[in-house]
C-alpha cells in the first residue's frame, strides 16, 4: 500500500463527477445532491448520501476487509462528542 497518497477535495455536479477518470486520493463533494465519494486506485467508492455523517478518530492500525476491500476503523478510536478535534 502506498502511504504517501495526496488527498485532494473536489466540487462539483454528480453528473460532473460521473465523467472525471479515476484519479487515486481525489475525495469528491457533489454540490447538487450532496453526496460524496473517494477514489482509490482501482474503484470510486461512495462514503455516504446527502446529509452523510462524517466521524473522525486516531488509530495506530486500519485494517482491510479481505472481501470488501473496505477499511475497517475500531469504534473505541472515535473522538467523543466532548473532545474537541486533534
Amino acid at each position: 500500500m502506498d502511504n504517501n497518497v495526496s488527498f485532494r477535495p473536489v466540487q462539483g455536479t454528480e453528473a460532473k463527477i460521473a465523467g472525471h477518470e479515476l484519479t487515486k486520493g481525489y475525495f469528491y463533494c457533489a454540490t447538487d445532491s450532496g453526496k460524496i465519494y473517494l477514489d482509490t486506485e482501482d474503484r470510486r467508492i461512495p462514503l455516504g448520501g446527502s446529509g452523510a455523517a462524517i466521524y473522525y478518530g486516531n488509530a495506530d492500525t486500519v485494517q482491510e476487509d479481505a472481501t470488501t476491500k473496505n477499511y475497517l476503523f475500531p469504534k473505541s478510536a472515535m473522538e467523543k462528542k466532548e473532545d474537541s478535534p486533534k
